[in-house]
C-alpha cells in the first residue's frame, strides 16, 4: 500500500491507497463509491474527499499518483487535468478498441492506446497536430505490426506443416 503525508492550513493528512481502496487519515473509503472521472468507461482520476483542497489519485500507465492541489506529488510538476475531450480523440480510441479484433495482445495494445491517448490529449505541451498524429498513429502502426507478425507467424507454420504431410 503506497502512502504519503501532507499538510493543508493547520491540518495533516495521511492517505494510502492501493488497488481497490483509499485510506484518508485512518478511513477506508473504496474508489468505487469516490466521485470519478472517466475517459471512455477506463476510470483516469478519483476525487478524495478532503475538505479545503483538490485531491485527485490519478491512474498512471502502470500505477496511480497523488495530486494536491494541482501539483503531482511523485514528479513535483504541476497536473493537466483531463479536460474536454474532442471528437477526434473519440475516434482514435475507438481504433484502440479494435485492436481487440487480434485477441488477447491486441487487447493489451488497445488499453494502452487508449490510455497514451487520454494523457496525450491532456498535455498543453503538444501542438494539436501532434496530438492527432500520436493518437491516430499509434493504432495504425500496431495493426501493420500486428498483421506482420501474424502473417510470418502463419507462413512460418503452413511451411513447416508442408515438410511433414506427404
Amino acid at each position: 500500500m503506497k502512502s504519503h503525508q501532507f499538510q493543508i492550513g493547520s491540518e495533516s493528512y495521511t492517505v494510502e491507497w492501493s488497488s481497490y481502496k483509499v485510506k484518508v487519515n485512518g478511513t477506508v473509503y473504496k474508489l468505487r463509491k469516490l466521485p470519478i472521472r472517466r475517459v471512455l468507461w477506463i476510470p483516469m482520476e478519483y476525487t478524495l474527499p478532503i475538505p479545503n483542497a483538490n485531491v485527485l489519485l490519478v491512474m498512471g500507465m502502470f500505477s496511480m499518483q497523488l495530486v494536491i492541489n494541482g501539483v503531482n506529488v511523485q514528479t513535483g510538476k504541476p497536473y493537466e487535468p483531463i479536460g474536454k475531450i474532442p471528437a477526434w480523440a473519440y475516434v482514435a480510441m475507438v481504433l484502440d478498441i479494435t485492436l481487440a479484433l487480434w485477441g488477447a495482445i491486441g487487447v493489451v495494445f488497445g488499453i494502452l492506446g487508449i490510455f497514451m491517448t487520454s494523457r496525450v490529449i491532456a498535455s498543453s505541451q503538444m501542438k494539436n497536430g501532434t496530438k492527432i498524429v500520436l493518437s491516430f498513429g499509434y493504432p495504425i502502426l500496431v495493426w501493420v505490426f500486428l498483421f506482420l507478425v501474424f502473417f510470418v507467424a502463419g507462413m512460418a507454420a503452413a511451411v513447416a506443416t508442408m515438410g511433414t504431410v506427404g
